[in-house]
């Protein structure tokens, strides 16, 4: 009985005249890539008449639904945990490994504190985040963290296989600024960075704060790519979104000596300016879906599936309580 519970086949609106197909997917964290046990996932179809369901993962961390084809809202909760939401379009078989796979960031728990997750779809297999500092201490797969005083910046995972995420967490940050960037590691299948999907969730204590989209390109030269920039400066911190590509990325930040005047004139909202790296090469313009101010604007979803606004993701959500509460 308990393993029925636990491994639920949930049969949505079958019909004989549907094809109905076996979606498999894992949930973990996104800072172990290890199983989240009891995480309750919710599907309901996008312009579709059927009725919502849920199920939960098992130990494994592993869930099942039978689902008939179409386009599915997923939402992904657990304890502990900020809640993903995602769009899933089901034309075959999925199983686990692939799109309905998520994986959850722990809460940020302490103020003065970040966390990224970088996304982004099968190919290319290797994207790098890398943290360039105040003090010239730059975080990366070859150098897991940075401590400085009460700061600890740090490579929580690195994902080598494609699809993600990549986690990195900022805690405690001091005064200075700080950029993000990200690198196109793999060679093979040699997609270039703006056709890898790629997205970049920022959070912190009170959970999601900005998504940053890939601008598109086909161009392969440009595999650096200039995610975004944190001012923390007396008056608060403050992010300013870059979001194009360059050739090459700076080595250190000392090159553009910290100051209190780039906090001149920032007292609330976002920090805007252009970027002042030792990078080369010509932008490609800026994302047309991306984020752009101090919100969030785009949905959290995996495998490459970036379509609905954050008020669509809470309008969703609003609509699963009010479902459940039925």
């Amino acid at each position: 009985m308990k393993s029925v519970l636990l491994f639920v086949l949930v049969v949505i609106g079958v019909c004989s005249a549907q094809t109905v197909y076996s979606v498999n997917g894992y949930v973990g964290s996104a800072l172990s890539s290890g199983p989240v046990e009891n995480a309750t996932v919710t599907v309901w179809r996008v312009n579709g008449t059927s009725n919502n369901a849920s199920t939960w993962t098992d130990s494994n961390g592993e869930y099942w639904f039978s689902l008939i084809g179409g386009t599915y809202n997923f939402s992904v909760t657990a304890d502990g945990y900020v809640s993903l939401y995602a769009t899933v379009n089901v034309t075959a078989d999925i199983f686990t490994g692939s799109d309905a796979d998520f994986y959850l960031p722990p809460r940020v728990t302490f103020s003065n504190s970040y966390r990224m997750l970088l996304n982004w779809g099968q190919y290319p297999s290797d994207l790098d985040s890398y943290t360039f500092t105040p003090w010239d201490c730059i975080v990366y797969y070859g150098n897991s963290n940075c401590i400085n005083g009460s700061s600890l910046i740090e490579l929580d995972r690195d994902d080598t296989s494609g699809y993600g995420p990549e986690t990195s967490t900022w805690w405690n940050i001091t005064a200075g600024r700080y950029e993000f960037w990200v690198n196109r590691y793999s060679s093979g299948v040699f997609t270039p960075i703006g056709e890898a999907v790629a997205r970049v969730d920022i959070y912190d204590d009170s959970g999601l704060i900005d998504v940053i989209v890939v601008p598109f390109t086909t161009n392969t030269s440009l595999s650096e790519w200039a995610v975004f920039r944190l001012l923390s400066c007396p008056t608060g911190n403050f992010i300013s979104i870059i979001n194009q590509y360059y050739e090459s990325r700076p080595d250190q930040m000392s090159m553009y000596p910290w100051t209190d005047d780039f906090c001149t004139g920032f007292t609330t909202g976002s920090a805007s300016g252009s970027m002042t790296g030792s990078a080369t090469g010509s932008a490609t313009g800026s994302a047309t879906g991306g984020a752009t101010g101090g919100g969030p604007t785009g949905s959290a979803s995996t495998g490459g599936n970036e379509s609905n606004s954050a008020s669509a993701l809470f309008a969703g959500a609003a609509l699963i309580l009010a479902v459940l509460a039925l």
